[in-house]
């Protein structure tokens, strides 16, 4: 396993999700209890608190 060197999102290590179009990831970050969606076109980042 690889840490992912995506700033602002704490531990992540191999555990993501994306979207079926391609177009998202998703990572949990826990020290802001969130999954944080990067737009992999972008790089643009947004905080999702469910």
């Amino acid at each position: 396993m690889e840490r992912l060197e995506i700033e602002g999102v704490f531990g992540a290590v191999n555990a993501f999700a994306v979207d079926d179009d391609g177009q998202f990831a998703y990572l949990f970050d826990p020290r802001v209890d969130a999954t944080i969606r990067i737009n992999l076109s972008t790089g643009v980042k947004d905080v999702l608190i469910w």
